[in-house]
């Protein structure tokens, strides 16, 4: 109905003309997608009112070029309730309107006829969407569910993000480079401990044994000892300064 109605505009009206119901189509267009995509109140109502101006442009238009009007804004009978709502994309049979009639769903005003605001209103609060095949509540609580989860995870993310800073900033955390940084400096660091204990020390365990291989017992219970103690003082450290020579070393000559 609506679209005859515009293709005879297009054709008899003039270019100004033609150009602001193309607008004012595109705009039902534009709603009608972005409550598609998200089915809130407020997308719901900005559909509507662009519905509400281009039905409003299209009868002035065509009682300005003699054309057939639109339907009025009443539907006399259920007929044309039907055909208004499959229009306008809800999913019903008529044989279902006059059930929902019987059940007091949908009913007329006092003169017999049905408003466009309350079968607006039947169709949001009974009838299933053609294109999403769900009502108008249950689209518009999944969508507050899923915006819910979104933002609970959101927060969460922000939780543990802010979590990590702190923790960096105490501290408590430190970056895997310089944690593995860390690690070759103590490595060194504990081999040239071990290596220095073992020059400071082996004039006393030679001593210490006399140079008798039979006390070679003796002898590792010593260095083992030593060793545990150097283990012990490495464990403990905070702080040590390691100082890497690359240079080659040349053999004393004798």
């Amino acid at each position: 109905m609506r679209d005859d109605l515009l293709k005879q505009l297009r054709e008899k009206a003039s270019k100004q003309d033609v150009a602001a119901i193309t607008v004012l189509h595109n705009a039902v267009v534009n709603n009608m997608a972005t409550y598609n995509e998200a089915p809130t109140a407020a997308n719901l109502k900005s559909w509507q009112a662009a519905q509400d101006a281009y039905d409003a442009a299209l009868g002035e238009m065509a009682e300005k070029y003699g054309l057939a009007a639109p339907p009025a804004a009443d539907f006399a009978n259920l007929r044309l309730v039907h055909a208004w709502l499959k229009e306008n994309g809800w999913k019903i049979s008529l044989s279902g309107i006059y059930k929902h009639k019987n059940e007091g769903k949908i009913t007329p005003d006092k003169s017999g006829a049905y408003s466009l605001a309350r079968v607006r209103k039947y169709a949001e609060t009974w009838l299933k969407r053609a294109d999403t095949g769900s009502r108008v509540k249950d689209e518009l609580e999944r969508f507050q569910r899923r915006k819910a989860i979104a933002e609970t995870r959101r927060a969460e993310a922000q939780a543990k993000k802010l979590e990590h800073e702190l923790a960096v900033a105490e501290g408590r955390y430190i970056p895997r480079d310089d944690f593995y940084t860390e690690l070759a400096a103590r490595a060194l660091a504990l081999e040239s401990g071990l290596k220095a204990m073992v020059q400071r020390r082996a004039a006393g365990w030679i001593e210490m044994v006399g140079g008798d291989p039979s006390r070679a017992r003796d002898l590792l219970a010593a260095v083992s000892a030593d060793i545990d103690t150097a283990l012990s003082e490495y464990a403990t450290m905070d702080r040590f300064v390691v100082i890497v020579d690359n240079q080659p070393r040349q053999e004393a000559s004798g």
